[in-house]
């Protein structure tokens, strides 16, 4: 019966090493096809940058400031398009950083129902038919909601005068002569 136990192991051992014989192949295999050993790198990120100081506080003259756009002639604003005379005002800026590309100005308010580039009149006016153009210094247009060109300021200023001009358009909505009224908020940035 010893005997009978012996075959049976030694059948057993043979059977388990002859499933490991096949098994091993395959891991082996699986191995090769697959990338098993994990292998560490050292790697280096090198982060870079630079603090400057690249902006500037409005000056308190221009935090509250009006703009008075004279009296102008019922007759100039009977047609749409018609407009008053472009009336200069500065936004000035002092302790300013060593800014590279400049300061940009945007003017943020009421868009006119009808010419929506430019400022409504605001419900206290008396008149009607008119909105509020807002320009640069080379008088071009600088639309409600968006941007000025970069005002540059240069060779270590520390202060700076940011001519812009305002001037009444009639927008070809019915036109009623009286006191006129609107307001805008500025922001600047710094491209």
């Amino acid at each position: 019966m010893s005997h009978y136990f012996t075959n049976i192991n030694s059948i057993l051992n043979e059977l388990f090493f002859k499933k490991l014989s096949l098994v091993t192949p395959l891991i082996i295999s699986s191995c090769a096809l697959v990338t098993c050993q994990v292998s560490a790198h050292d790697v280096t990120v090198n982060i870079t940058g630079a603090v400057t100081d690249a902006t500037c506080t409005v000056s308190p003259d221009s935090v509250n400031k009006t703009v008075y756009l004279g009296k102008v002639p019922a007759k100039t604003f009977y047609r749409a398009g018609g407009s008053s005379l472009p009336v200069a005002f500065n936004i000035n800026l002092e302790k300013c950083g060593a800014i590279a590309n400049g300061v940009v100005i945007s003017f943020s308010g009421t868009p006119d129902d009808s010419m929506t580039d430019l400022l409504k009149l605001s419900p206290e006016s008396s008149a009607s038919g008119i909105a509020i153009e807002l320009m640069d210094d080379t008088q071009q247009l600088v639309a409600v909601g968006g941007s000025s060109r970069p005002y540059l300021i240069t060779g270590g200023a520390t202060t700076a005068s940011l001519k812009f001009y305002s001037k009444m358009v009639a927008n070809g909505e019915k036109f009623q002569p009286g006191s006129i009224i609107s307001s805008v908020t500025f922001n600047t940035s710094y491209p």
